[in-house]
């Protein structure tokens, strides 16, 4: 079971980052967001093997999407001459938040069980997925608003 969300996420990302060039960063960050939320969300409620690699395949599908659309959109708002930098500061600040969030889940089991921080990293990654879907700054061309356009 360990296996199958690197393997699903690694495989589709090598399909979901030429998707995000396309259609653009948000989308596919808010969705793969809200994809892991409900596979966190999954992993709370089974004890069953079956369920259990379904919502680890759900999760490596989020990660695909949301993973290389977030590097991608760093790099995007950046100036060419920084990118480098800047995609160090922003995968620094991703690790970090790998350590918080670890701190975070240990601290809420030890309080409240495996399942209240099961939750609790569902709830916030839900959340952040709605912020990023409804405040992300587009600045990929490959993303527009459709309008209906006037005929003459």
């Amino acid at each position: 079971m360990a296996a199958t969300y690197p393997i699903v996420w690694g495989v589709l990302q090598l399909f979901t980052g030429p998707l995000s060039d396309r259609i653009g960063r948000r989308i596919p960050i808010g969705v793969g967001m809200l994809l892991q939320a409900a596979a966190l969300t999954s992993f709370s409620l089974t004890r069953q093997l079956v369920p259990a690699v379904m919502a680890a395949a759900v999760l490596g599908v989020g990660t695909a999407l949301a993973y290389p659309a977030l590097i991608a959109a760093a790099a995007d708002i950046t100036p060419e001459h920084r990118q480098a930098s800047a995609i160090g500061f922003f995968r620094m600040w991703r690790d970090a938040g790998y350590v918080a969030g670890a701190l975070t889940f240990g601290a809420v089991a030890d309080l409240w069980g495996l399942l209240a921080a099961a939750a609790a990293a569902a709830v916030v990654t839900a959340a952040s997925g709605m912020d990023v879907t409804l405040n992300l700054r587009q600045e990929h061309p490959g993303e527009r608003l459709i309008a209906p356009t006037m005929s003459s």
